[in-house]
């Protein structure tokens, strides 16, 4: 792999050259997709800022695996608002995996394109071309196993309103911190700030999850809530949210570190 990428730095760096300083918001897709139909086959993702690098586990004409790899470019926001990734598709070949390397056995060329296109935090629908043959799959994180939130945490939430019956409480920012505690059973959990508890159902989606319930606040407030790219680390939990409360709608960020 470090030969791999030593062959398509130039490539890759005339590719980048263009490209804007990539968003701290920008979506991190890395994970293993497929699409569920289709067993046996599927696309690795690992990205890094605004540069993603592709490994296909596919198959040739023969029926037998063959060997291709992308590395993709945020192309920037898109008017439907989906998040694209394009660049070159390689494909290599080398020494026997049994025996001795050999590096005058590596060698990697352009195979076509390759476009990935996020059309959620989940799915996407990923397309490209080898030798003339183009091929466009809708795909989807795959998960493994489900991660598990329950801790004690200390952090915030913000997020700000719109879609309000009443116009001028449109762009009202609120925010919240201090001690949290996350309980996870199952598909069930629970969270609980300083000033609301969140219950619902959690599902995992490949190395991110969905949170989705109902909340209710010390102050009255109440409505539905949807957390989304949720992620459980050693150090926390982070991710996004949308929700509906009595007049308006909200969206914002969760970021919890874990108390030792």
């Amino acid at each position: 792999m470090k030969n791999f990428c030593h062959a398509v730095a130039l490539s890759l760096s005339l590719a980048v050259a263009p490209i804007a300083a990539a968003s701290p918001t920008l979506t991190n897709f890395s994970d293993i997709w497929w699409t569920p139909s289709e067993a046996g086959s599927g696309y690795n993702v690992a990205q890094q800022a605004d540069l993603m690098f592709l490994t296909f586990f596919v198959y040739g004409l023969n029926g037998q695996p063959v060997w291709y790899t992308a590395i993709l470019v945020d192309q920037g926001a898109q008017s439907d608002g989906s998040t694209v990734f394009s660049g070159t598709l390689f494909q290599s070949s080398g020494s026997y995996f049994g025996g001795p390397y050999f590096a005058s056995d590596f060698a990697v060329g352009q195979a076509g394109t390759a476009t990935f296109r996020g059309t959620s935090t989940t799915t996407a629908v990923l397309t490209y071309s080898v030798n003339d043959v183009v091929v466009s799959k809708s795909i989807e994180r795959q998960p493994l196993r489900s991660d598990n939130f329950t801790g004690s945490y200390v952090g915030g939430t913000s997020d700000i309103t719109s879609a309000c019956s009443l116009a001028n409480r449109n762009g009202i920012v609120s925010e919240e911190h201090g001690n949290f505690t996350i309980a996870h059973v199952g598909s069930v959990m629970e969270i609980r700030s300083p000033g609301c508890t969140y219950t619902g159902s959690h599902s995992q989606l490949g190395q991110v999850s969905r949170f989705t319930g109902q909340y209710t606040c010390t102050n009255g407030g109440f409505g539905t809530i949807s957390f989304f790219d949720l992620r459980v680390e050693p150090g926390g939990v982070s991710g996004r949210y949308t929700g509906n409360g009595s007049d308006c709608d909200f969206a914002g960020n969760i970021g919890l570190g874990r108390r030792k």
